[in-house]
């Protein structure tokens, strides 16, 4: 009876929440909609500027409602698909020491879907995505990065495998890199299948998009309302702190 009452605020704070903010930092969050989908999508926008403020974390199985009393976020997604003892399947960079190695060999699963790919950003807050034997020969000197896979673009391109009719669908969240340095976050809040996931970021410009995860994705934007329950156990996380 009591997370039945519990589920109910949550709703009524969910009707009244705002579907749209954005900071004079340059930080946008809302629930937005784009033209030709049928569905609404959490969505977020780090300008450059707010990019140095970003971090990695691995959740080790706690889930996002046990992060936020650690330290409360205005931001934050499971960002890097895991095992079951919710380690890191490829690399997994924080605060400059690898903590899992990069993974370049064949598998099974869409993280191994060629080419997968490796999101980083360095010790100044500049952000980078590219295909895992890139970033291998490139070696950047990534402080946080995490590998996931598929990659949705690169080089504006949507990856070659995706099919516009695919019947497989699934919640979705993914991020992606524009032109000016700005990271695009986006979650989808119905299934949606691989090709139409990856035009989202195309219409926003961007250049280099990489896939995170599927059914397990949860995405927390302070302010906008409730979007998912927040206690599924995760691994790798991406966080922007309130402080």
């Amino acid at each position: 009876m009591r997370y039945l009452f519990f589920l109910l605020i949550c709703w009524a704070c969910q009707a009244q929440a705002p579907l749209s903010t954005e900071s004079d930092e340059g930080l946008l969050m809302e629930r937005r909609e784009f033209e030709g989908y049928s569905q609404s999508f959490a969505y977020a926008r780090l300008s450059a500027k707010q990019l140095g403020r970003l971090k990695l974390l691995s959740a080790e199985g706690r889930s996002l409602a046990q992060l936020f009393k650690e330290e409360p976020p205005i931001l934050a997604l499971n960002a890097g698909m895991f095992h079951p003892n919710y380690e890191a399947v490829g690399l997994l960079v924080l605060a400059g020491e690898e903590r899992r190695p990069l993974v370049l060999g064949e598998g099974r699963g869409n993280f191994f879907l060629q080419p997968n790919g490796v999101f980083w950003l360095d010790r100044l807050g500049r952000a980078g995505i590219a295909p895992s034997p890139d970033y291998a020969q490139m070696q950047p000197e990534a402080f946080w990065a995490s590998q996931s896979g598929p990659l949705l673009l690169y080089q504006g391109e949507i990856h070659p495998a995706f099919r516009p009719s695919s019947k497989n669908k699934f919640i979705r969240n993914g991020l992606g890199i524009d032109s000016l340095g700005r990271l695009h976050l986006i979650q989808s809040l119905a299934p949606i299948n691989f090709y139409r996931f990856a035009q989202l970021f195309q219409e926003l410009e961007c250049h280099s998009a990489l896939y995170f995860d599927g059914v397990i994705s949860q995405m927390y934007m302070q302010g906008i309302g409730r979007l998912a329950d927040y206690r599924r156990p995760l691994g790798p996380v991406l966080y922007l702190p309130a402080n």
